[in-house]
């Protein structure tokens, strides 16, 4: 085995990007705003409110992640469900958890630069579910 000196080694090269791929990249970026905030994440305009913690964006059924709202049935459900109806404007968007056992997609979203779920608690329609957040709306 021959021994290479240290002065002759090559060095190794640092991966370079091309302007035209950095430009497409910036492109992509600008144009597909998705690409930065991640699969899970969704921007959406039309909205309808189903109850208090569930609503469709863009025809995908959202249940809103970490409180709990009262049912239509139940007293404060129809209060909770203007309560969404004030605090939600198009467009929101929303990161993915997980589906529920009811098909649901499970989000936590925000809108009008708020969280959704946050302003819920702060006016009363809703309670921090820790169960299934941890206490994140308690704070």
């Amino acid at each position: 085995m021959s021994v290479v000196p240290f002065h002759r080694r090559r060095r190794q090269q640092k991966p370079r990007v091309s302007a035209t791929s950095l430009k497409g990249i910036i492109a992509l970026a600008l144009i597909g705003g998705s690409a930065l905030v991640g699969y899970d994440a969704f921007i959406g305009q039309r909205l309808h409110v189903v109850d208090g913690d569930t609503f469709d964006l863009d025809g995908e059924r959202i249940r809103v992640w970490g409180v709990q709202a009262p049912e239509m049935r139940d007293t404060g459900g129809q209060a909770a469900k203007a309560g969404v109806k004030r605090i939600l404007v198009a467009p929101a968007s929303c990161e993915r958890k997980y589906p529920d056992q009811f098909g649901r997609t499970v989000a936590q979203c925000f809108s009008g630069g708020k969280d959704i779920a946050a302003e819920l608690v702060r006016q009363g329609f809703a309670v921090d579910w820790p169960y299934y957040n941890g206490g994140y709306y308690a704070r």
